[in-house]
């Protein structure tokens, strides 16, 4: 799959009205009221870019997406009332989810950080219990140690925050919150080698998962499932899950069940993730050829995704390959990474 550029965009409906924007800087400066109108189309707007996010590369989608964070958080900070401020709140924390995303996958941590945290209490003040499972979830995957193979990362940290994102998410939230936080949930369990809590979390997102085409909630925005957490279902319906907690448990099977992930996911984000899971397992295992050819391919579907973010992990993995630079296999790798930050 080849990514739509911003010379795309026109044709995927792509577009900032002017008019929206205008009439949002109007509110800002004081010469027209916020109204159900406007705050509509301004959510409009946000659930465009996250529709089409997938077929877009993040650096170009979080420049506009930012746009309207800021926006909203001057309009809130402003002293918008009720019973807007909720609905604008609401709208807010899910871009700035938005916003979160798209900077973590620019290894942008400062903003990383700091949109997780306005996401989160944008949702606690709106009083969204699934907006903020998901928040908490954000800030909880920042302490992961996968994307650094064990070497750095926090990981009790980050099984404290997924499990209370686990237990907002209960409380009512749509089926694919729950499938998304659990989920994380699980694969965090698992980098900590919590076999039963992994097949525990497994186990309730998959019952979330067979819920989730008869929910008709949660559908639009970031976190909804017709926009940016299509990707995350995806990699639930193909197993990939499953298949990347085995990989860090170490269980039998899970290289053959993980190339299988691979050749089912349909997007190079996705695929990526997946097969720096496998060059780490081969390279557990001693196995250094497999491992520098996952690993290959991982750098190749993270430059066809434009995301540098996934180019860590096997820019961490290559650290830890003791063999010398002159092995083919190792200058192979090397010369993939070559251009990478």
């Amino acid at each position: 799959m080849n990514l739509a550029t911003e010379a795309s965009a026109p044709h995927l409906g792509l577009h900032d009205d002017p008019s929206v924007l205008g009439g949002l800087r109007a509110v800002i400066s004081g010469s027209r009221s916020m109204d159900e109108g406007l705050l509509r189309d301004t959510a409009a707007a946000v659930h465009r870019w996250a529709r089409a996010y997938p077929s877009l590369t993040p650096a170009y989608v979080l420049g506009p997406v930012r746009t309207y964070v800021n926006i909203l958080v001057c309009l809130i900070d402003g002293g918008m009332t009720s019973p807007l401020r909720a609905r604008a709140g609401e709208l807010l924390a899910d871009a700035a989810l938005f916003t979160a995303y798209l900077s973590s996958q620019q290894v942008r941590h400062g903003e990383t950080r700091a949109y997780f945290g306005l996401a989160r209490d944008a949702a606690q003040e709106a009083g969204n219990r699934a907006l903020l499972g998901h928040a908490l979830a954000g800030l909880g995957t920042l302490y992961s140690t996968i994307p650094h193979n064990g070497v750095r990362g926090d990981t009790r940290a980050a099984v404290a925050l997924l499990q209370q994102a686990d237990v907002a998410s209960r409380d009512d939230a749509p089926a694919g919150t729950v499938c998304y936080v659990a989920t994380t949930l699980a694969v965090h369990l698992a980098a900590a080698g919590n076999g039963p809590g992994f097949d525990k979390a497994m186990k309730h997102a998959l019952s979330a998962l067979g819920q989730v085409g008869r929910d008709s909630r949660g559908r639009q925005g970031f976190t909804g499932t017709d926009g940016g957490l299509r990707l995350f279902l995806q990699f639930l319906d193909a197993g990939a899950f499953e298949a990347r907690g085995a990989g860090l448990l170490d269980r039998p099977g899970a290289a053959a069940a993980l190339s299988a992930a691979v050749h089912r996911l349909p997007h190079p984000s996705q695929r990526t993730k997946v097969l720096a899971d496998l060059a780490w397992l081969h390279l557990r295992h001693g196995e250094l050829a497999d491992a520098c050819r996952c690993a290959g391919q991982a750098v190749e579907e993270a430059r066809a995704a434009a995301i540098p973010l996934d180019v860590w992990r096997i820019r961490s993995l290559r650290g830890q390959i003791t063999a010398p630079a002159s092995h083919p296999s190792v200058r192979a790798l090397d010369e993939r990474l070559r251009g990478w930050p």
